[in-house]
C-alpha cells in the first residue's frame, strides 16, 4: 500500500503572512485618512441626540412634577379631615408632602421643587385658618427634604472618600436609593433646626398675633418652637419613608426615573 506524502510549502505560508500585514496597513491608513468633516458630522449627530434626550427628560420631569403636585392638592382636601393638634395649628399627621417627596425620588430635583410649589399653592387655596401661613410653613419644611439630599449627592464625594463607612455618592436616583438612610438623617436634622428657627422668630409670633415672641414671652416661645421642631422629626421621617415606600419597592423609580 502506497501512502501519499504530505508536504508544506513554507513560501506559501510566508506569502500569506505578508498579505495579511499589507491589508492591515492599508486599513490603518484608510482609518487615519478619514475626512475630518465626517468625524465632525458624527460628533454633531451625537450632540443632537444628547440634546434631544435631555429635552425629553426635562419634559418628563416637569410632567411628573406637575402630576404629583396636583396629587398634593388632592391630598390637601383629605388633609382637612385629619384633626389638628390642639392649640398648634398642626395636623396629627400631614400627608401633603408625600407626593412631593415621590416626585423628587423618581424624577429628580426639578420635579420635586415644581410639585412642592404646586402643592403649596393648593394649601393656599384649599387650606383652613391662616392658610397662607400653613402654605409658607409647609414650603419651608419640605424644601430641605429635597435640596439637602440632592446637595449631599452632588457634592458628597469628598465626604464619602474620607469616611470609609459611607457609600459613594452621585447625583442619581440609584445612589439616592442606596444611600437613603445616610442622607435622610442629616436632612431631617437640618429640617428640625431650620424649622425651630423659623417657628421661633416668625411663625409663632404671627400665629399668636404678636403676643408670644422671644422678647415678650421667651419661655413659651422656646417651648413652643421646640415642640414644633420635635414634631418636624416625626413628620420628616414620615414624609421620607412613605415616599420611599411608594417610589422604590414598587419599582416606579426604574419604570419612570429620569435621573
Amino acid at each position: 500500500m502506497i501512502v501519499p506524502s504530505i508536504t508544506t510549502d513554507d513560501t506559501s505560508f510566508e506569502y500569506s503572512k505578508e498579505e495579511v500585514t499589507k491589508q492591515k496597513n492599508i486599513e490603518d491608513i484608510d482609518s487615519n485618512n478619514k475626512p475630518q468633516d465626517s468625524v465632525d458630522s458624527e460628533s454633531g449627530e451625537k450632540s443632537l441626540l444628547l440634546k434631544e434626550y435631555k429635552g425629553n427628560t426635562l419634559l418628563i420631569e416637569l410632567a411628573g412634577g406637575a402630576i404629583l403636585g396636583a396629587l398634593s392638592i388632592l391630598f390637601c382636601l383629605i388633609n382637612n379631615f385629619i384633626p389638628p393638634i390642639p392649640g398648634t395649628g398642626m395636623k396629627f399627621f400631614d400627608i401633603i408632602a408625600i407626593p412631593m417627596m415621590v416626585a423628587f425620588l423618581i424624577f429628580g430635583i426639578r420635579a420635586g421643587l415644581l410639585s412642592t410649589v404646586i402643592g403649596c399653592l393648593g394649601i393656599l387655596i384649599l387650606g383652613e385658618y391662616m392658610a397662607w401661613l400653613g402654605m409658607l410653613a409647609k414650603f419651608l419644611a419640605t424644601i430641605p427634604m429635597i435640596v439637602v439630599p440632592w446637595l449631599l449627592l452632588k457634592f458628597g464625594d469628598s465626604i464619602s472618600n474620607r469616611l470609609s463607612f459611607l457609600p459613594n455618592f452621585s447625583a442619581t436616583s440609584e445612589s439616592m436609593k442606596k444611600s437613603f438612610s445616610f442622607l435622610m438623617v442629616p436632612t431631617i436634622l437640618f429640617r428640625t433646626i431650620w424649622m425651630f428657627t423659623i417657628n421661633l422668630f416668625f411663625t409663632i409670633p404671627l400665629f399668636s398675633g404678636g403676643t408670644v415672641t422671644i422678647s415678650s414671652e421667651p419661655k413659651i416661645a422656646l417651648l413652643t418652637a421646640t415642640m414644633y421642631g420635635l414634631w418636624n422629626i416625626v413628620q420628616g421621617f414620615g414624609d421620607a419613608y412613605l415616599g420611599w415606600l411608594i417610589a422604590y419597592p414598587t419599582q416606579f423609580d426604574k419604570l419612570f426615573g429620569t435621573w
